[in-house]
């Protein structure tokens, strides 16, 4: 876990404080192991922004892991499903 204060970019971001983090891999069933990590931005006059990440990484596809991905943006908040995929 880490928490850092990013400047401001023009256009893009105004400052804001990043405070992000990951988990170890653990156990869930034979076979499968998990992990979470994910990241929020506070903002001094907008709305937070945050993602996190909960995967699930069979050992049967090293290379596969699948996600539930959460995203908020201020109030809403959207979930997602997908695969991360990795090539080493």
């Amino acid at each position: 876990m880490f928490v850092t204060a990013l400047p401001r970019f023009v256009g893009i971001r105004p400052n804001n404080l990043l405070i992000a983090g990951a988990s170890n891999g653990f156990h869930i069933a034979k076979g499968v192991d998990g992990s979470i990590e994910g990241y929020r931005r506070f903002f001094p006059h907008r709305p937070d922004y945050a993602e996190y990440w909960a995967l699930v990484h069979p050992k049967a596809t090293p290379n596969v892991a699948w996600a539930v991905f959460v995203l908020q943006d201020g109030k809403r908040v959207s979930v997602g499903f997908g695969a991360r995929v990795t090539f080493f």
